[in-house]
């Protein structure tokens, strides 16, 4: 019972990630049980495999308002015991009606029967969240079936392919089966639809983007297919191409970039029959950007530079980066992922396009909503000469502002600390006119602050008035930005950090008694001198 609830678990803890970027519309149907009569040529690890048939829906030809129903089926499996998998598609051609739970498991379950897993179905997004199916008590199914099936209504004329997101299969003790995913991408090139045939690995549940392949392109020009592909593990894609669409006089010809690294002929394997060539390749677990062409096209590179990998929140930092060799006036897609405690929630999210300049260069001025850790790279697409590439991953540390407060009597006062260090060991001291509080930072790098006191709490008559210690050295005045309004002080410096402590003194404070307090005492004071001289003179004899 622990290992269903385990699957469970597994399954709706995957099932909250969101895909953030969507398939474009493609063309014309495959029943993926031809790829056993040869339009694949597959070299697998594994022999379990999972496929959609059909994977591709032809709106144009079903006709619009009417439903089709798409199989969600395996092959070759052995003792299994659950499975998950999501889709993405087309939603401006489809809206999915239901996701239902197929024969295969219940034709193996007992009498305790199965425990389906249902998510969320997104028909404005073209998103279909990992549902899943898990055998209840010691049971386990072997060889093929249907898992589950779906129903589409067609909204409009046109072809839409269906591609896996998050898909898994564990064995009887709620192990990771290795399998394989069929992904079929269709192109129309020159009124005519050619389907591309993936068989791979890369089953993308380990939702660091949520899905196994997305953003397919082809561009005829520079005869390049182009895909981005997730795996949680180290993976290969083994690419099917039909002759009619590409074709080369030898093998030689065939070009496979991975993350904007040409691969060796060594590093790839292509083989062929009469009507396709099948082209294979492995890469590590992670996201990749992957272009074949049969040109030779040459290579890139795009850079990513941060103005500042650490500030303070409500603050900003340049993202800034240039490709190579010089591409005027071309795209490129900024992404970022915020990185929370648990890895499951972590997605890239489209951050912004840019437009490179007359220098090859692109920027853009982001300032995040949060704080927080966050990652940030920039792709470039390529063009009909170039292969494009995938930058580095920059880190950015967004840290909290820091709001202090300073009880005194019957008010509270606010003191508000903006840095790129971690701030701790605030103290406010009347008696010394002064704030105190640690900064710590990396070792060696330059640091910033920028405090902000109310004028009710600690003020000066001139700016340079205010003095700034770091570790009991004065700054000075030219080491300190004093600005102000109507009711606040705001010091801005920088120093080396490591830990050091920082004192800011003024010249005034708030008085030990606030101001009603010293007169409700003067008061006092005279009313009982008053008093006294009555007395005394009542008691003083007339002469």
């Amino acid at each position: 019972m622990k290992k269903i609830i385990l699957l469970a678990f597994v399954l709706i803890v995957l099932s909250t990630a969101t895909v953030v970027r969507f398939v474009r519309p493609v063309a014309d149907s495959l029943l993926v049980h031809n790829i056993e009569s040869g339009r694949v040529i597959a070299q697998a690890n594994s022999t379990t495999t999972v496929y959609l048939d059909p994977s591709t829906i032809n709106g144009t030809e079903i006709g619009v308002g009417n439903t089709v129903t798409v199989n969600l089926n395996i092959s070759d499996a052995v003792n299994i015991r659950g499975w998950q998998a999501g889709l993405i598609f087309n939603a401006t051609a489809l809206e999915c009606t239901g996701f239902f739970e197929g024969e295969f498991l219940l034709g193996a379950a007992g009498p305790q029967g199965t425990d389906w897993i249902s998510a969320t179905i997104n028909n404005t997004a073209g998103l279909i969240v990992a549902h899943g199916c898990a055998l209840r008590g010691d049971y386990k199914a072997s060889g093929s079936g249907r898992l589950a099936y779906l129903t589409f209504e067609v909204k409009a004329s046109g072809v839409s392919d269906l591609h896996f997101r998050d898909v898994m299969v564990v064995d009887f003790e709620v192990n990771e089966v290795p399998i394989n995913i069929i992904d079929i991408y269709t192109v129309v090139a020159d009124t005519t639809a050619h389907t591309v045939v993936t068989m791979s690995n890369s089953t993308g549940q380990e939702i660091d983007y949520g899905s196994g392949f997305y953003d397919h392109a082809f561009s005829l020009p520079a005869e390049k297919i182009s895909f981005k592909v997730t795996g949680p593990h180290p993976g290969f894609s083994n690419v099917t191409i039909p002759k009619t669409l590409l074709n080369v006089s030898t093998l030689d010809e065939w070009r496979i970039v991975i993350d904007g690294i040409l691969l060796s002929t060594e590093e790839r394997t292509v083989t062929y029959n009469g009507t396709h060539y099948s082209l294979y390749f492995t890469y590590n677990a992670g996201i990749h950007y992957v272009q074949i062409t049969t040109r030779a096209l040459i290579s890139s590179t795009i850079s990513i530079t941060l103005s500042s990998s650490s500030i303070a929140e409500g603050s900003g930092t340049t993202i800034n980066g240039d490709i190579d060799p010089m591409r005027l006036s071309v795209i490129v897609t900024i992404l970022y992922r915020y990185n929370v405690f648990f890895e499951v929630f972590r997605q890239w999210t489209t951050l912004a396009t840019v437009i490179t300049d007359s220098n090859s260069h692109y920027s853009y001025t982001w300032t995040p909503e949060k704080a927080g850790t966050y990652e940030v790279m920039g792709i470039w697409e390529g063009d009909d000469n170039t292969f494009g590439n995938v930058s580095d991953v920059q880190t950015l540390a967004v840290l909290p502002i820091h709001v202090f407060e300073v009880p005194w009597d019957d008010e509270v006062f606010h003191v508000v600390i903006k840095s790129n260090s971690t701030v701790s060991t605030f103290n406010f001291n009347q008696s010394l006119a002064q704030i105190s509080f640690k900064v710590t930072g990396q070792e060696g790098t330059n640091g910033f602050c920028n405090i902000t006191i109310p004028k009710t709490l600690m003020w000066v008559d001139a700016f340079d008035e205010w003095d700034v210690a770091i570790n009991g050295t004065s700054l000075s005045t030219q080491e300190i930005t004093v600005t102000f309004n109507s009711t606040h002080y705001s010091i801005y410096f920088t120093c080396r950090t490591s830990t050091v402590t920082i004192q800011v003194i003024s010249k005034y404070v708030i008085p030990e008694f606030p101001t009603w307090t010293s007169i409700l005492l003067t008061l006092i004071v005279l009313t009982v001198a008053i008093a006294i001289y009555k007395r005394r003179r009542l008691k003083t004899p007339i002469h």
